[in-house]
């Protein structure tokens, strides 16, 4: 165990001066909304690491109103090659947008991505891709909190100036790098508070490891889903 490993009782004392990112709750407020309810294989139905109660939560901190999104299974790491390679033709053909889920040790969270991942080395996404933690209950929103010499550049004549998305040949990230996967997933990284943020100070242990409990992590299991309307 790296010695600035953070486990999850840790973190969740963080957490919990964050209720107002609360998933469970955001999930129930909609619920409530709702007069039509999802069917059972709608909600990441099949999925290894969620588990019901956390799959229901996830599936209504998706951003929808009234039509109710159906997910579908596109890569996992149980089926497929367990590297970024794998990952990415699994990736090219969604044209929807995606939910990344991610096992690390005792830590489950991923993060919603609004538009198809090019990996082109193009930014994009919009204000509705978050970071979440299913371990600490927590909505990670896209708040553009720090910018880079590519902030805003890339997106050219599509006029995308985000950077909730960025996508390359080796890597996947959400945000500048506040959640990225790399090679054989053993050495990805995340620190929250660049583009995505709850308010902890940026650069501190606490952003370092509010996701994975380490900014280095091994990503022990991954799925990504499709989220089609």
């Amino acid at each position: 165990v790296k010695a600035s490993y953070q486990p999850a009782r840790a973190m969740a004392a963080v957490a919990s001066h964050f209720t107002q990112f609360s998933l469970s709750a955001l999930s129930e407020r909609k619920q409530r909304q709702l007069t039509v309810k999802p069917l059972d294989q709608m909600l990441f139905r099949g999925s290894a690491i969620l588990g019901p109660a956390d799959a229901k939560t996830l599936y209504y901190s998706i951003p929808f109103i009234s039509n109710l999104p159906s997910t579908s299974l596109v890569y996992s790491t149980r089926m497929h090659a367990r590297n970024i390679k794998a990952l990415q033709a699994s990736c090219l053909n969604i044209m929807s947008p995606s939910m990344l889920i991610i096992r690390s040790g005792e830590y489950i969270f991923g993060g919603y991505a609004t538009d198809q991942w090019k990996f082109d080395g193009s930014r994009g996404g919009n204000p509705k891709s978050f970071l979440f933690s299913v371990t600490l209950d927590c909505k990670i929103s896209y708040h553009q909190r720090q910018k880079d010499s590519q902030s805003g550049v890339l997106g050219g004549s599509s006029g995308r100036k985000h950077d909730a998305m960025w996508s390359g040949p080796d890597f996947l990230s959400f945000g500048i790098k506040d959640l990225c996967l790399r090679g054989d997933f053993r050495m990805c990284s995340s620190e929250i508070e660049h583009s995505y943020s709850v308010g902890v100070d940026m650069g501190s242990l606490e952003a370092k490891s509010f996701l994975a409990g380490s900014n280095i992590f091994v990503a022990d299991e991954i799925e990504v889903w499709s989220v089609q309307s």
